[in-house]
């Protein structure tokens, strides 16, 4: 359970509270909603939105799925239970870090395409290059590292493995024709953590967070993108 528990860490950090808060305000308040969380890991943003809503997860580790601590509906799988899941059968799609983990991420899109009623909606949380090697050199402080990823080098996750490149123009190319897009973990990523335990601070960040991440250019240096789909602008 150490994998669970060291992700229960990280997102209790007031760091994690800004950047779900911040992308629970990008989507906005749900009611009535049959919800899809695919990679659902811990169920953090399942639970946020199953007290108005129907929310369902997919995750294919058990580490998280049995380290939960409410009661919601989860299944153990990947795309093997995508592929059993209804068509036209949810209004929401949540995939959050989820795609950089994949080898054929178009695939899982293609079955988010399917399931979605026709006037639904996809959230997915992405990695984002340019804001990946801004964090490396301004608040790591490993500029060598940062230039090895700009020359294509990949990057790993401590509790998820090898991070998959695909920017911003593989997504434009094969996923959506058009998308409202946000920044996620822009600027509060790059501040010294003892400003962080200020009582304000959550509360001030993430409405600067929130503020900024609609607008160029610094939606584009967030260390995550997050795009929201409607279904009828899936490729």
């Amino acid at each position: 359970m150490s994998k669970a528990n060291d992700y229960r860490a990280v997102i209790a950090q007031p760091w994690s509270q800004v950047f779900y808060r911040t992308l629970w305000l990008q989507i906005g308040s749900l009611q009535d909603q049959d919800i899809l969380d695919f990679g659902c890991g811990l169920g953090i943003t399942m639970e946020h939105y199953a007290h108005e809503n129907t929310v369902v997860g997919i995750d294919k580790d058990y580490v998280f799925l049995n380290a939960q601590t409410h009661a919601l509906t989860v299944h153990h799988g990947s795309l093997d239970v995508l592929k059993k899941t209804p068509t036209a059968s949810v209004d929401w799609i949540l995939c959050h870090n989820v795609l950089n983990y994949m080898q054929s991420p178009k695939e899982a899109i293609d079955e988010f395409k399917r399931i979605l009623r026709p006037q639904g909606t996809l959230s997915i949380v992405v990695h984002n290059q340019p804001g990946k090697i801004l964090h490396k050199i301004v608040f790591e402080n490993k500029p060598t590292e940062a230039i090895a990823l700009l020359q294509g080098t990949q990057s790993e996750s401590l509790l998820f493995g090898e991070v998959l490149d695909y920017n911003q123009a593989w997504f434009k190319e094969n996923v959506f024709t058009k998308a409202s897009t946000y920044g996620l973990r822009i600027a509060y990523a790059m501040q010294l953590n003892e400003w962080k335990t200020a009582s304000d601070w959550v509360d001030t960040m993430t409405a600067a967070e929130f503020t900024i991440s609609k607008h160029e250019p610094f939606a584009s240096v967030g260390f995550f993108i997050h795009y929201i789909i409607k279904q009828e602008d899936l490729r």
